[in-house]
């Protein structure tokens, strides 16, 4: 052991008798606690049944846990969850927080059956508003999605509690999707929000993918360059399909206009040269009929 020390002197001296000692693995056994669970939310965050809902309820696990080892073996952390003298939040965390927890995944976490009578303050009641807003094509289609948020919370009209739509409320999506019958707009954006996946997927899907495009050959792409060859790699596909169905479109809208400008005389020669084809057609399909016929006897 005094051997390795003396060829690692970087290391300083006694520090294989530390690494020895019970206080040492004692010290890492409080880091692998206050680590475990955040590895856990970050194998939580690649997760394929992750949606947007689910996001809120993470950080604030997280949150709970980080407070609960400030007040056993890491009191640093009080520094990263620090509080400003008025008790608003202005830490590492709190700036994270903000950033990564949007208004989308507030109103999908208040739209979870089994959160229906979780308290809403009045900021958080703003943001939620403020999002039907953003997403409403007008003042009074924002304010249907306010009164059927409204009925959701409190279990009235067509979320009344004897409603067969709470015997799905473990499930979110059923339990959205058999409401769609009954509500107007509501459903349908909460269906929407939790089809969403909300995992790190497409985020590794676009780092390799700009690893494909930008090696060492082609290092010096600008970045909005890189951004538009991934968009066009990533939708390859789809982009082919959107330009077949225009192109359908295309021809169908030209058929449609030019039967649209037909003369009188030019609709009834059009219309007995699709009667002549339709007769043409049943007596081919009788002489087939009658040949299988023949055939089978």
């Amino acid at each position: 052991m005094f051997h390795h020390e003396a060829e690692n002197p970087e290391f300083g001296e006694g520090i294989y008798h530390y690494m020895s000692s019970f206080k040492f693995w004692a010290e890492l056994e409080n880091l692998r606690e206050l680590l475990k669970p955040l590895n856990e939310s970050l194998k939580m965050s690649e997760s394929h049944h992750m949606n947007l809902s689910m996001i809120v309820t993470r950080w604030d696990s997280i949150h709970t846990h980080l407070e609960r080892m400030i007040t056993t073996e890491l009191p640093e952390l009080g520094e990263f969850l620090c509080r400003d003298p008025q008790g608003i939040n202005d830490g590492p965390f709190a700036l994270r927080y903000k950033h990564q927890v949007k208004p989308i995944h507030i109103i999908a976490f208040y739209l979870i059956p089994t959160n229906h009578q979780v308290s809403l303050d009045p900021g958080t009641t703003t943001t939620v508003y403020t999002f039907f807003d953003w997403y409403s094509d007008s003042p009074e289609v924002a304010k249907v999605m306010r009164t059927e948020f409204l009925h959701f919370r409190r279990q009235t009209e067509e979320f009344g509690s004897g409603n067969y739509c709470w015997e799905h409320a473990d499930d979110v999506h059923d339990f959205w999707l058999m409401q769609t019958e009954h509500t107007q707009l509501l459903a349908a954006v909460a269906v929407r929000l939790f089809s969403t996946p909300a995992n790190s997927a497409p985020s590794e899907q676009a780092f390799s993918v700009q690893n494909l495009l930008q090696d060492k050959k082609r290092d010096r792409l600008h970045p909005e360059r890189v951004n538009k060859l991934s968009y066009i790699h990533m939708n390859t596909r789809v982009l082919r399909k959107a330009k077949v169905q225009a192109i359908n479109n295309k021809e169908i809208t030209e058929h449609v206009q030019r039967v649209l400008e037909l003369s009188k005389d030019q609709e009834v020669e059009l219309e007995e040269m699709l009667m002549d084809a339709a007769k043409e057609s049943d007596i081919n399909d009788a002489e087939e009929y009658e040949d299988n016929s023949e055939e089978g006897d």
